[in-house]
Order: C-alpha cells, then sequence, then structure tokens
C-alpha cells in the first residue's frame, strides 16, 4: 500500500500541495480514456503542465527562506546518510524534504518512470547527470541509444557503462526537473556556494546547521523502487526507498 502522510502541511506548503493537486488533476481530465494505451496508470502524466509544476516549485522554493516555520519540522538530519522525510503524498505524486550533511551524496540512480523535480530550499547541492556509452572502434566514448536503464532489476545485473554528461550547481530557490528518458543522476552536498548567502537565511534562523542541503523533491508517480547503478561494483541493485521521517515525526 502507499504511504500517505497523516497530517495534511500547514500555511504555505498547504497552498503549494492544493495548487499541485489541481495541477494533477487537470492532467487526467485532459487525458484520452484509451484501455489500449501504453501504460495507462502513467500515461496521462504527459498531459500534466510539467512547466506550472516547476513554476509553483520554484515560487516556493523562492520564499522558503521566509516560512521556515513551516518546513523546519521536516529537516532531519543524520551523519550517517542524507535522509528523506515525508511531507505529503498521495496516489498523483508525493512531496519529500531531503537533508544533506556537508559531502553527503545519492548514489546514481534512476527514477523507477516518474517524474522528478528537485527544489532547494537552504544551502548548495550539485548534480551530476549521466548517460549510458558505449566504446566506439576509435576508443572512444558515444551515448548509446538505448534506454539508460537495464530492464533487469536483480542483483546480478551489470551495471552498464556510464558517460558524464551534464555537471550543475543549484543554489536556494533553483528548480530541476528529470526522467528516465532523460538521464540518470546523482545529487550530493557540495557545499559550495557561487552566489552571496541569502539575507534572510534558514540558516540564520537556527533551522538548518551549517553547511547543510535541504531540498524538496516532487515524484509523480510516487517513488516506490529505484535502480542503484555502482560501476565499480559493475553492478545494478533494486531498492525500495524509505523514510526517515514522516509528517516529521521519526519513523
Amino acid at each position: 500500500q502507499p504511504t500517505t502522510s497523516r497530517m495534511p502541511p500547514t500555511g504555505k506548503l498547504s497552498e503549494l500541495v492544493e495548487s499541485l493537486t489541481k495541477e494533477f488533476e487537470l492532467g487526467r481530465k485532459e487525458c484520452p480514456e484509451d484501455p489500449e494505451l501504453e501504460a495507462p496508470e502513467t500515461n496521462w502524466l504527459k498531459h500534466v503542465d510539467g512547466e506550472k509544476v516547476k513554476a509553483l516549485l520554484q515560487a516556493y522554493a523562492g520564499t522558503a527562506a521566509h516560512h521556515t516555520d513551516e518546513w523546519a519540522k521536516y529537516v532531519h538530519v543524520s551523519e550517517i546518510h542524507y535522509t528523506r522525510n515525508l511531507v505529503f503524498s498521495c496516489d498523483d505524486f508525493e512531496l519529500i524534504v531531503l537533508c544533506w550533511s556537508p559531502g553527503q551524496a545519492s548514489r546514481i540512480h534512476n527514477h523507477e518512470s516518474a517524474h522528478c523535480w528537485l527544489s532547494v530550499l537552504a544551502g548548495v547541492v550539485s548534480e551530476q547527470q549521466y548517460q549510458p556509452a558505449a566504446i566506439q572502434c576509435d576508443g572512444t566514448l558515444a551515448l548509446r541509444s538505448e534506454h539508460a536503464c537495464p530492464s533487469s532489476t536483480e542483483p546480478s545485473a551489470t551495471c552498464p557503462m556510464l558517460l558524464l554528461t551534464r555537471e550543475s550547481i543549484c543554489h536556494e530557490g533553483d528548480v530541476t526537473y528529470i526522467n528516465d528518458g532523460l538521464c540518470l543522476h546523482r545529487v550530493a552536498n557540495s557545499h559550495v556556494s557561487l552566489r552571496a548567502p541569502t539575507p534572510n537565511s534558514a540558516r540564520a534562523a537556527g533551522i538548518v546547521p551549517h553547511n547543510t542541503a535541504v531540498t524538496l523533491h516532487l515524484y509523480s508517480p510516487p517513488i516506490r523502487r529505484v535502480k542503484i547503478f555502482e560501476p565499480g561494483e559493475n553492478k545494478v541493485y533494486a531498492r525500495t526507498p524509505g523514510f526517515f521521517s514522516i509528517d516529521g515525526a521519526r519513523t
């Protein structure tokens, strides 16, 4: 059964959830009902206006420093691993706050056909994007044409050769988007900013520890399983993501 949050968020976060819900409901209404369509359970997502979703997240993240009190309860930091903290979940999408201590990073992963938006509430994160590559006759690497993710989810699945195709830095207020058709990616707290810190930052309010980054992720549909790519081990692992907290309470 899908994990659902026990309590609705408050304040502007509640307004964000309401606006996002309307956008996804509109996508469902605009999708033609055809049982012959490929993956009918997710086909309706093609009708969701991704730019509107991005704009909503950007508007929230851009002012997050002014209403830290409503998302402070989702800030849970661990010295062992970055944390995933559930804010809201329904059949159409889920909102999760991720907290990254300095040096913490995800492994290279996919999103199991889900759409993923990442917005930065505090701090700085880096994103590395990868594509499967093949060795050409001249010994150089070139992108492979087939889908980025191997079809097998068994631990014995071999990892394709991966080529780093893009690396970017995301600051407070920035929003990025990714899906499996675009690339795989890895997110890390590089705690190196090329911008001046926000004057009214959450850090100044004592919400976020020094050099910690906080990101808000939207996944549609909610992610129940992901593939982890380990080039060093030449393996691909299937994992079921968990939560460090739900509605602010430790799991």
